[in-house]
This record gives C-alpha cells, structure tokens and sequence, in this order.
C-alpha cells in the first residue's frame, strides 16, 4: 500500500486550493471592502434574482450555520452592499436584496480567478475535472 505524504493527500491539495484561491480573491478585492465571502453571497442574490432570499436560505445552500451567515450578512449590510427586510410572511425572518453598491459583474472576479486555475487545461480536462470534483463531493457530504 502506498502511503500518501500530506503533499500529495487530495484533501491537503484541496484545502491548499482553497486557500490559494481565497487568498487571490481577497487581494483582487481588497480596494472595494468585500471579501470573498461576502463576493460569494453577492454572486449569489444576483443569481437568484428576484427571488425571495432570506438568511435562514443564505446558511442553507453555502452550508453554514445560521449565526455565521446572520454576521456575514450584517457586516455585509453595514458595508451598504445588502439591505434586510423584515419577512412580511414570516416576522422571524429577514429578506436580503444586494444594493448597487459594488458596481462589477460578480462573476467577472470568479471567472478570472477559474481561468488562472485552469490556464493549460483544455477544455475536455476542465471537464472531466469539474466532473469528478463533484464526484469527490458528492461522496463526502
């Protein structure tokens, strides 16, 4: 059996990656007060739209805890780059709606930061790898 050093472990590697790309999306970030984080909470409403999008929605589908996501979205909303509204449906709930504060496409920093990711990779292997990064997810949620 061959053993893996922590250079080669694919969670080492994955976490490494990770890092890696919080780090260049901070620094890419860093004259506009997002941070990754946040940037992702954005990508998000706007992917969303016009749907209703509350906190409890927000923790649900970026799989963190609600208190995490209540403070991302109230430093996010004293920043003005999100407004809260209370749920006329549910009292208990706060609806969040981005504002126009960051004036960028939000997926223009996500799309840089991939391509620098995937630069020598043909399209053919950026597929077969989101593939089986999927994979590799699906089996460990």
């Amino acid at each position: 059996m061959e053993f893996n050093t922590p250079r080669t472990d694919i969670g080492f590697l994955v976490k490494l990656i990770y890092d890696a790309v919080d780090r260049s999306i901070n620094d890419e970030l860093k004259d506009t007060g997002l941070t990754h984080s946040q940037l992702s909470v954005l990508d998000y409403l706007s992917y969303r739209k016009d749907r209703r999008t509350t906190i409890t929605d927000i923790a649900e589908d970026f799989c963190i805890k609600h208190p995490t996501s209540t403070g991302l979205v109230n430093r996010m909303e004293q920043n003005g780059f999100v407004e809260t509204v209370e749920d006329s449906t549910d009292k208990r709930a706060r609806l969040v709606k981005a504002t126009n504060k960051f004036d960028r496409d939000t997926s223009e920093v996500r799309i840089a930061t991939e391509a620098k990711l995937l630069k020598g990779f043909t399209e053919e292997e950026r597929r077969a790898l989101s593939a089986m990064l999927v994979r590799v997810y699906e089996n460990i949620k």
